[in-house]
């Protein structure tokens, strides 16, 4: 019983490094578009990738890139339930980023293609002083 246990608690570290490793991977080497790009998208209107924001409640109600939309990283299922095609380009974000690991894991597990991050996340939105929606405290000059 002793080595079944030792084997299995042996098992799950192991899974869990690989995670780890497949996650920082894909935190380094995905495709990404900078805040001020996605700013320009927004800006113009055409081409405007669906934008998802995976953080929190309260986090979204203090501020998020505008046209985004919240849907908890958690919920797998409303990830997978998104009205929009599976080849739709798709931005995902969160506040610095494994947040976003998990929802574009999940994402591309129920078969969306071209996921990509918000380089630096809501704090890199932030750090460039760009417009958020819903917030009080808006970038200022």
């Amino acid at each position: 019983m002793i080595i079944f246990i030792a084997l299995l608690c042996g098992s799950l570290i192991v899974i869990a490094l690989l995670g780890s490793l497949l996650m920082w991977r894909d935190i380094h080497t995905a495709s990404r578009i900078e805040p001020a790009a996605l700013q320009n998208l927004l800006t113009r209107g055409k081409g405007v990738p669906v934008i998802l924001d995976v953080r929190s409640d309260w986090e979204y109600q203090r501020g998020h890139v505008p046209g985004a939309r919240r849907v908890p990283f958690w919920s797998a299922q409303q990830l997978r339930n998104l009205k929009i095609p599976s080849d739709a380009p798709v931005i995902i974000y969160c506040e610095l980023g494994p947040r976003a690991v998990w929802a574009k894991w999940t994402l591309q597990r129920a078969g969306f293609t071209q996921v990509s991050y918000l380089d630096g996340h809501m704090a890199g939105w932030r750090e460039a002083r760009l417009p958020a929606a819903g917030s009080s405290d808006q970038a200022s000059d």
